[in-house]
């Protein structure tokens, strides 16, 4: 089993006893806290993943970040599994699936908004409002600059794109010309 399906299978079940505590929002953020701290020294990760380090190890690991970050007792007895188990180094990606399991939950998409320039608070917050009522979902936006598109904006929304980008538009006209 490849580890994007054990970190799912781990997800899952700590999603569920989220819910069934009525906290799953809060804890995905704990989980995300964690997963940062963890990606943030690549040296702890590759400690993490040796087979050499003790389970003594990554579970100190564990209190640490637990009292660090102030974690629940969910949260850091989810982290304890996962250090029991040998597993503590993918709990980036657990906290990945399990965001998606809680953002399907609360009927949460995730929209990627590409600009060439930076886009205001309000352009985004605008751009969102659109989309939701294009999608009757909720948009959780994350914002990319890439100035290869010229001007407008891309907006990725699950499988969807809504391409209203200057550089697909003259591409467009471009195409009528030769026609």
């Amino acid at each position: 089993m490849n580890e994007l399906s054990i970190a799912r299978r781990y997800a899952k079940a700590i999603f569920e006893l989220a819910v069934g505590e009525g906290r799953f929002d809060e804890l995905g953020a704990e989980l995300a806290a964690a997963a940062r701290t963890l990606e943030a020294d690549a040296h702890l990760l590759d400690l993490l993943r040796d087979p050499g380090t003790g389970r003594e190890a990554k579970l100190q690991v564990v209190e640490t970040m637990a009292s660090g970050l102030d974690l629940s007792p969910t949260a850091a007895n989810a982290l304890r599994l996962l250090a029991e188990r040998n597993r503590l180094a993918l709990a980036p990606l657990v906290s990945r699936a399990y965001a998606a399991l809680a953002d399907e939950r609360a009927g949460r998409v995730k929209a990627r908004l590409v600009s060439a320039v930076p886009l205001d608070d309000q352009t985004a917050a605008r751009i969102a409002a659109q989309l939701t009522q294009a999608t009757r979902r909720t948009i959780v936006v994350e914002r990319v600059v890439d100035p290869s598109i010229l001007g407008g904006v891309v907006a990725q929304v699950g499988s969807k794109t809504f391409d209203g980008s200057l550089r697909t538009q003259l591409e467009g006209l471009k195409k009528q010309l030769k026609a």
